[in-house]
C-alpha cells in the first residue's frame, strides 16, 4: 500500500473508534443516573445521608421547635425551607455553576464511553497494524491484548471497589471540624 492507501485505512479505523466512543457515549447519557448512583457508592457510605434519614431529622427539629412555643406556624414553614436547602447538600453531590451539572454529565458519558469502548479503539488499532507483522508477532500481539484488557478492567473494579473508597474516606476526613467537605459534582467526575 501507498501512503494515500495507508491514511485513508487510518482515517477509516479513526472514524470507526470515534463513532463507537460517540455511540456508548450516547447511550450512557441515557443511563446518566444509574451511572452517577454508581460512582457515589464509595461517598454515599462515609458522607451522604439516606434521603429518609434527612426527611426525619428535619420532621424532628419541627417538631421539637413547634413543642417549643417559641415560633408561629410562618416560621415554621421557613424554618423548614431552610432546613430543606441545608439538608439537602447532605443527600447527595452539589454544583455551584449553571451549566455544571451538565456538562458533568457529558464528561461522564465521555469517560464511559471511553472505558467501555476502548477494545473496540485498540481492535482498530490491532486491525490498522496487523499486516505489517509476521505471524508469530500477531500470536503475541493477540494474547498481550487480550491479557491487557482483561487485567484493565479488573484494576478498574479493583481501585473502584478497594481502593478509591479508602481514599475519598481519607480525604474527606483529612479537614478537621472547623472544615466542611462539599462536594461538587464536576470535581468529583
Amino acid at each position: 500500500m501507498g501512503l494515500i492507501d495507508h491514511l485513508e485505512e487510518l482515517r477509516g479505523r479513526i472514524i470507526i473508534s470515534l463513532l463507537a466512543v460517540v455511540a456508548i457515549g450516547i447511550v450512557a447519557y441515557l443511563f446518566k443516573d444509574w451511572l452517577l448512583a454508581l460512582l457515589t457508592t464509595p461517598i454515599a457510605q462515609y458522607f451522604q445521608l439516606a434521603p429518609h434519614e434527612v426527611s426525619d431529622t428535619i420532621q424532628a427539629l419541627l417538631k421539637t421547635l413547634k413543642e417549643s412555643g417559641n415560633f408561629t406556624d410562618d416560621n415554621l414553614l421557613i424554618i423548614e425551607q431552610l432546613f430543606k436547602r441545608l439538608f439537602n447538600q447532605l443527600l447527595g453531590l452539589t454544583f455551584i455553576h449553571p451549566t455544571e451539572a451538565f456538562m458533568s454529565f457529558i464528561k461522564l458519558s465521555f469517560y464511559t464511553g471511553l472505558m467501555v469502548g476502548s477494545p473496540i479503539v485498540l481492535f482498530q488499532i490491532w486491525r490498522f497494524i496487523m499486516p505489517a507483522l509476521y505471524d508469530n508477532e500477531r500470536r503475541y500481539f493477540l494474547g498481550a491484548f487480550t491479557v491487557g484488557s482483561l487485567l484493565f478492567y479488573a484494576g478498574v473494579v479493583f481501585a473502584f471497589q478497594m481502593v478509591f473508597p479508602l481514599v475519598i474516606r481519607f480525604l474527606i476526613n483529612v479537614g478537621s471540624e472547623s472544615l466542611t467537605a462539599t462536594l461538587t459534582i464536576s470535581n468529583y467526575i
